[in-house]
């Protein structure tokens, strides 16, 4: 999906800056973010994105965003406890406003508006034999055995795919390097349909033609 959305980005930039003086960029950047429901997971994630200047004030961009993709481990027991470790990976396709501020002829002060259409995919996993909600697509159980084949631990885990509309909010800085380059640092909060509220920094660079 990211390649295909980055070969379209890229291809719909070049034909319209060949055809007119358009104010188009392309953005590539890097995220490092947390989610505290359903479960609570941080991580690293990768954004490549597509923007148009409408004037000094105003940006309107497109973009693919992984903010998190951490995977699951099976269950192991590490010095006698049952350690559980689940995975959550969250990646959407965004459109945003950003509203600009003048600092210094070489600096903006930002603040993004926008709204997300994410695919949510998170393993969940609980001590003891709990059950599913019947919409898992993956269930794992795990039962440690001791040497009489007796349990002694268990572990259920819950593998769940969801489609979310987020709404997101950020605030950030933008600085100028050249003509064309230029760098941002922006705090985002994303507020999710299904509860999954996450919260990331994201630092990017940016190509303008």
């Amino acid at each position: 999906m990211k390649t295909a959305i980055l070969v379209a980005l890229v291809s719909t930039a070049l034909f319209v800056s060949t055809e007119a003086n358009a104010d188009f960029y392309l953005t590539t950047g890097l995220y490092y973010s947390k989610v505290e429901k359903p479960i609570d997971r941080h991580g690293s994630g990768n954004s490549v994105g597509l923007g148009y200047q409408l004037n000094d004030s105003w940006d309107i961009e497109l973009s693919d965003d992984q903010l998190i993709n951490k995977n699951f481990r099976i269950p192991e027991v590490v010095s006698g406890q049952l350690e559980l470790v689940n995975g959550y990976k969250h990646q959407g396709v965004t459109l945003s406003a950003l509203g600009k501020a003048e600092i210094n002829p070489s600096t903006t002060l930002f603040y993004r508006a926008g709204v997300s259409q994410s695919d949510i995919d998170y393993m969940s996993f609980t001590s003891g034999d709990t059950s599913c909600h019947s919409d898992a697509y993956w269930i794992i159980t795990f039962r440690q055995l001791n040497e009489q084949n007796a349990v002694v631990q268990r572990a259920t885990g819950c593998g769940y795919k969801e489609k979310s509309t987020d709404l997101l909010f950020g605030l950030g800085v933008e600085t100028e390097f050249t003509a064309q380059w230029f760098g941002r640092i922006e705090a985002i909060q994303y507020f999710a349909d299904k509860g999954e509220h996450i919260t990331t920094a994201k630092l990017s660079i940016g190509y303008r033609f």
